[in-house]
């Protein structure tokens, strides 16, 4: 489904609707209700990644001691850790981010090289719910068993609540033809509740000044958030994507509650001005959590700045011998959805000299092997790399790369730095990017033809004068000091 046409409905929701009087306790809903409207319309697989509570197993009473139980034997786990010294930052990291390496070592990009400009300066310690694995940066692990709650129960809605959220169903099936499962509502919310009375302990142990988390929509990042609220310790979300205009998790959010969400950050550390624009478009109020402050890609400085580890590999040598087309995935689970099938012909017309790469987004990496298999039922006697290249990181093979081809990816952006030619090639891109097509900075292919006939053409794109990531030193470091005077 069209992108903007997604957007511009929540948007009519916000402004029909009292979407705000939908709570549980003293919660706003109204982020996880829109997370999900969201999510299930970008595409109809979305829709299979929603958890659905799974069926209550068992007598009464196991369920019960169930419920008891694991609160108390978690906090008994989390209580085990001794956090030596005081904290002023705390990241918390998550696992899956943990997808390129520093010295042979999992690095996050989208934690530690903030926690490396932070910790210059300031106490900063780093959390990971997960295996115990050794990381670049020091991380203490908690096992993931703990989030691991028991789903016995059902929250009950107020009267207001429960009407409110039966109109925005209402318009929602009219729209779609799907609606905001109940069992979602009270299975996420449960959930989240359960989680934060776990984090508070940890947060409590720790004592931070302020915390830096990713992704604030998922299950465990919406509980520290939570957590935090109620501890009175302010959220930092660090920017992973290009959170476009039509990003309805992160923009266009126009009738923000007078106190801000509970579910939401405080701040929000953005790669440019773009970013920050497209976070405050359409805000009722500019001053409600999340604010935006602009303190650019550290992971990004950090790649172009920092001696390049692969100048004696052989692999990346022979890749610079060629010439290099890279296709970027979308986290898409349906794996049809990952490549569109012009491009699959275009491909297996092309000289066998073109070295294809396909990097793969970190979500799908468990899907490696079905996603070469899928690759080698479209095409013909072609090699395109997938595995090969999965334990580089993004920017090495951005460095080599001629043409990099994308539906909406946000390595769009990035791979101007390096010099490749950007190529978007759907109408979701294109409506996204349309001022950067319009303007000659990316290009767009809608067809085996045109897309033929960008990879045949020699290019001299313009230097795009307002790039939509910064990656200097001197923007990061004026955001840390914005923001260690706004969490003391």
């Amino acid at each position: 489904m069209n992108i903007k046409k997604i957007s511009d409905f929540i948007v009519n929701l916000e402004s029909t609707i009292p979407i705000n009087e939908i709570k549980y306790k003293k919660i706003l809903l109204w982020p996880i209700i829109r997370s999900y409207i969201y999510g299930s319309l970008l595409t109809d697989d979305q829709c299979k990644r929603v958890s659905v509570p799974a069926k209550k197993e068992g007598n009464w009473l196991n369920r019960f001691k169930s419920k008891i139980f694991h609160h108390k034997i978690a906090i008994k786990e989390v209580k085990k850790q001794h956090f030596e010294g005081e904290t002023d930052f705390l990241f918390w990291s998550r696992t899956i981010d943990h997808s390129d390496k520093v010295d042979g070592l999992p690095y996050s990009r989208h934690t530690d090289p903030y926690f490396e400009l932070f910790n210059e300066e300031y106490r900063c310690r780093k959390l990971e719910i997960g295996s115990e694995i050794k990381r670049k940066v020091k991380t203490t692990f908690f096992p993931s068993w703990i989030t691991m709650v028991p789903d016995h129960n059902e929250i009950c809605l107020d009267h207001i609540s429960k009407r409110t959220l039966n109109i925005i169903n209402n318009e929602f099936s009219e729209y779609s033809s799907k609606s905001i499962p109940s069992s979602f509502i009270s299975s996420k919310v449960l959930k989240i509740l359960k989680l934060s009375r776990i984090f508070k302990e940890v947060l409590k142990m720790i004592s931070p000044n302020a915390v830096f988390i990713v992704c604030y929509h998922d299950e465990n990042t919406f509980a520290v958030i939570l957590a935090c609220y109620e501890l009175n310790i302010p959220t930092i979300e660090v920017q992973h994507g290009q959170q476009g205009i039509y990003n309805s998790l992160y923009c266009r959010w126009t009738n923000m509650p007078k106190d801000g969400y509970s579910l939401l950050p405080n701040y929000c550390w953005m790669w440019g001005e773009k970013s920050k624009e497209n976070v405050l478009a359409d805000r009722n109020d500019n001053q409600t959590n999340p604010i935006p402050i602009v303190g650019g890609n550290r992971w990004l400085f950090k790649k172009i700045y920092q001696k390049n580890d692969f100048t004696g590999d052989s692999f990346i040598q022979k890749l610079k011998e060629c010439q290099v087309v890279t296709i970027a995935t979308q986290p898409f689970s349906n794996i049809d959805l990952l490549i569109p099938d012009f491009v699959y012909n275009v491909i297996n017309k092309f000289p066998l000299g073109i070295q294809w790469l396909v990097k793969l987004h970190p979500n799908q990496l468990n899907q490696t092997d079905e996603i070469i298999g899928l690759i080698k039922q479209k095409i013909d006697n072609r090699n395109i790399l997938v595995r090969e290249i999965s334990n580089y990181a993004l920017y090495d093979i951005l460095k080599v790369t001629n043409f990099l081809i994308t539906q909406w990816s946000s390595v769009i952006y990035e791979c101007q730095i390096f010099n490749n030619i950007p190529i978007v090639v759907s109408e979701t891109g294109k409506e996204l990017f349309s001022k950067k097509i319009e303007d000659g900075y990316f290009l767009y292919a809608k067809d085996e033809s045109s897309l033929s006939e960008i990879l045949e053409t020699e290019h001299n794109l313009p230097v795009d004068v307002e790039p939509y990531i910064k990656h200097d030193d001197r923007t990061a470091r004026i955001a840390m000091n914005r923001l260690v005077e706004f969490t003391n």
